[in-house]
């Protein structure tokens, strides 16, 4: 176990001392967030791409959750129409509904091509059942993501409604929003929107540390912690850090700090 102590100062160079309580063992690290903690150009480069691919990964799922919604709508319209009209022999088309409807029900992860197939097959059995055309109008999506249209606010709800899904497949991408949030922040000296999204990196860069398994990969993502959190600690001070964020932050950078020095030791004793 480790005493740790930390020192800030108003440049942002955070300076994080620890002291083994078996050893007495001294050891430190210093940052300096005011340039470690900024993107670099190619860094820039690199969110342009992996936007536009966002991009078009967002336009595919909203179309994807528009035609699941479309089967269903359909569902819905037979069942109105055969209330409605009182049609005799129904009992068949009503079971391919009740099927229809129970299979999107256990499948709201299948392709658009799959929820397709769906609606033209239930479509074509009602209008031959029901002796009229049965049909809901066509909806496609007319989403059009652009960087230079995002706003930091945009991009930073994406991240947290992607965090807030608690799965790990998701951290990843909602980095890459709290990384576009900055980059559009920092154009624009939005310092409270730098902060948000620099806490958030941490915060993630944290559960992912929590995870990892391999020694280097844990100190390259400690140190991240730290940069981000000190960054957000210096950019949100009495914009963005409540008491319970403070709090957060606070507890990150312990268990990222305690993790790196014990990880440096083990490394050092190999």
């Amino acid at each position: 176990m480790f005493d740790l102590v930390y020192e800030l100062d108003a440049n942002g160079i955070l300076k994080v001392t620890a002291t083994n309580r078996s050893t007495c063992r001294h050891d430190g690290i210093t940052l300096n967030t005011s340039t470690a903690g900024r993107l670099t150009s190619k860094e820039i480069d690199s969110l342009v791409e992996k936007a536009e691919s966002m991009k078009i990964h967002d336009q595919l799922e909203e179309n994807r959750v528009l035609a699941l919604h479309k089967v269903r709508t359909l569902c819905s319209k037979i069942r109105m129409i055969i209330q409605e009209s009182r049609k005799e022999q129904s009992g068949d088309l009503i079971e391919k509904v009740n099927d229809c409807d129970n299979w999107v029900q256990m499948n709201t992860e299948a392709l658009e091509a799959e929820y397709a197939s769906r609606y033209e097959k239930l479509s074509r059995e009602a209008t031959e059942a029901l002796k009229e055309t049965v049909d809901v109008s066509s909806v496609r999506s007319s989403h059009v993501s652009n960087m230079n249209d995002m706003t930091a606010v945009f991009c930073l709800n994406q991240g947290e409604h992607l965090l807030e899904s608690g799965k790990q497949n998701d951290w990843k991408v909602a980095k890459e929003w709290f990384l576009r949030a900055y980059k559009i922040a920092f154009e624009k000296n939005q310092m409270a929107k730098m902060a948000a999204a620099s806490y958030y990196i941490g915060h993630i860069c944290k559960l992912m540390l929590e995870i990892e398994k391999d020694a280097m990969e844990k100190v390259a993502l400690c140190h991240q912690v730290a940069i981000r959190l000190t960054d957000s600690m210096v950019l949100g001070e009495n914009h963005f850090l409540d008491s319970d964020r403070e709090q957060r932050v606070l507890e990150d950078m312990e268990y990222a700090a305690t993790l790196f020095f014990e990880t440096i030791g083990e490394l050092s004793e190999k």
